[in-house]
This record gives C-alpha cells, structure tokens and sequence, in this order.
C-alpha cells in the first residue's frame, strides 16, 4: 500500500469500481492520500496533462512514492489531444497494454460492459514517459471483490442515509 510506495519511492497504480461513477475511486484516494485519482466523470483523460501534473508534482519532492488510484471505467480516447502518439509509443514497448486498450469488453449479467484493465493502460504509459524523470512506477493490481466484503463503516451508513433523504426530497418536491 502506500507505506510500501513510500518507503520504496514507487507510485503504485491501483484499479477500483466504478464504471460510470467515481465515488468509490474518490472515497478510496481521500482515504489513502493518494497523488492523483482518475474517474469516469473527467471524461477522456489528457494522457500528457496527467504526465505533466504528475512530474510538476514529483519535481517538488524528494520521496517518489504514491499511490494513482484509476476507476475502471475511466474514459481514455485516442483521438483526444496528444493521447494517439504517447499511446502508440507506450503499445511499442507493451503489448499487454494495447490488448487491453483494444479488446472488446464482454457484456456483465446487466448488460453492461465489463471495464478491466484500465490500470494497466495508465501504468504503462506513466512507467514509459516518467521513467526518464527517475520515477519507478509499479502495478498494484485492481482492489475488488475483497473490498465489497467488508463490514459496513459509519461513513457508509452516513452517504447511504443522506442519499436516500435526498431522493425522498426531491420526489417530495415533485
């Protein structure tokens, strides 16, 4: 976790739920501090803006480590801004990245597209464009089903409350 990516002066890149909100991503990077968090409602991700914001970030600091947290549903477009020529390069040294950028997503038991390995496209282009800047970037894998085991929290009980007052109000208010 992010002691290890402190410790070890890596930024760790970690897939989470969400493929059409990033409530989830968000409440696990407050939680964990982490350096930047991708979510769907961003749109198509900058792949230069991301690079760039991560270098400025690093240039300011002495320790490396962090943690990148990526919503599985994060938009990331190839014919948006610079991201087909950083995209082909980053496909040049990793095929597993350019399998899971083109791969069709089988449809899940709702009909909607099972999202994977949107971590895996994000760490392969940042391990490729920050290497030259001394930053060791690392794959952590995607936090899933282990999470959605967990007890309930105070914090869960809370969102869930206020989001079901807001529905009743806002039904209320015709």
């Amino acid at each position: 976790g992010l002691a290890d990516a402190t410790s070890t002066d890596t930024l760790l890149v970690a897939e989470v739920f969400g493929r059409s909100a990033g409530f989830v991503a968000q409440g696990i990077g407050a939680k964990v501090k982490a350096v930047r968090t991708l979510i769907p409602e961003e749109g198509s991700i900058d792949l230069e803006k991301l690079i760039q914001s991560l270098m400025d970030y690093y240039r300011q600091r002495s320790n490396k480590g962090g943690v990148v947290i990526v919503s599985e549903g994060i938009k990331i477009a190839k014919d948006f801004a610079n991201n087909a020529a950083i995209l082909e390069e980053v496909f040049a040294q990793n095929p597993k990245a350019r399998i899971a950028f083109e791969s069709v997503a089988e449809l899940d038991q709702f009909g909607h597209p099972k999202l994977e390995d949107a971590a895996l496209i994000i760490y392969a282009v940042l391990k490729l464009k920050l290497k030259e800047a001394g930053i060791q970037v690392r794959l952590a894998g995607k936090l899933d089903y282990l999470f959605r085991s967990a007890p309930i929290s105070e914090n869960d009980i809370a969102m869930c409350t206020a989001l079901g007052r807001g529905a009743v109000d806002y039904i209320a208010a015709g």
